[in-house]
């Protein structure tokens, strides 16, 4: 298992990383982790978060979510992914004003670097294709 996890708040839109140790030592409160307590996970309170963290926890997470109603672990990949796709989302907007073109290359990268992290593409292919794109446009 991994020394230290990131513990993501989606609605916030806040991590911190967080010492597994913290986690696994005994029975604790968000109250007992300062790191936490940045992450305002007031809302949770009723859901039992502390024990949903613990219970999604495997050798192989790298970070948490934590969403409206859940509490899901993610992988290193996976964690990449997500972030890239969130990334995306939030220059979409940015994009609407942009030619066809740039929307495309946008688009077209953050595919890579998702199918990347989910071990279907390589750095070399993600660069061939960037440069493709930006050459044809």
């Amino acid at each position: 298992m991994k020394q230290k996890i990131v513990i993501y708040n989606e609605q916030a839109d806040k991590f911190v990383s967080v010492t597994v140790g913290q986690l696994l030592d005994k029975e604790w409160v968000i109250k007992d982790i300062p790191q936490l307590q940045e992450l305002d996970l007031s809302y949770t309170v009723e859901q039992n978060v502390e024990k949903e963290i613990v219970k999604v926890l495997t050798t192989d997470t790298f970070s948490v979510i934590i969403a409206d109603d859940r509490v899901k672990s993610l992988t290193y990949n996976e964690w990449e992914s997500y972030r890239v796709g969130q990334a995306y989302a939030g220059i979409e907007n940015l994009l609407s004003n942009q030619s066809e073109k740039i929307k495309v290359l946008f688009k077209q990268f953050t595919q890579d670097m998702q199918d990347k992290y989910a071990g279907q593409a390589s750095w070399v292919k993600i660069y061939n294709n960037l440069i493709k794109n930006i050459k044809e446009g």
